[in-house]
């Protein structure tokens, strides 16, 4: 059976919505078994090897001088993550839109207060 025969075939079967495609690539016949028994041995030697780093990571966890190195970048990333909010403002003003189901909020300007707002996008249209 050629493809075209069996396009109209499948077409009778599906209908009218029928797609494929075609993937040059794959492996066929016995070159697919081959890689079928390698993908198998090798799936054992990745499972020995997880089990090392596992292993290994678990003794790293346990070493105090990692945990106290650990500590101290948790307490920074707190407090660099706790200024965050110097870069933000009060209020923000902007058009909102929905496109497919997912509202967005498109910040045009934002102050401290309703006058900062008001002159930044004035300053903006004035362009």
């Amino acid at each position: 059976m050629n493809k075209n025969q069996a396009i109209v075939k499948l077409r009778a079967i599906l209908g009218r919505d029928l797609a494929y495609r075609i993937n040059p690539k794959v492996p066929v016949g016995e070159q697919r078994e081959a890689n079928l028994q390698c993908r198998i041995a090798l799936t054992e030697d990745l499972r020995v090897a997880k089990e090392a780093a596992e292993a290994r990571r678990r003794e790293i966890l346990a070493d105090p001088e990692y945990q106290r190195l650990q500590g101290r970048v948790e307490e920074l990333r707190r407090e660099r993550d706790s200024l965050y909010s110097a870069d933000h403002h009060r209020i923000e003003v902007g058009t909102s839109s929905d496109v497919g189901g997912l509202g967005f909020f498109h910040i045009r300007a934002s102050g401290d207060n309703w006058a900062e707002v008001v002159a930044k996008l004035t300053e903006i249209k004035a362009k």
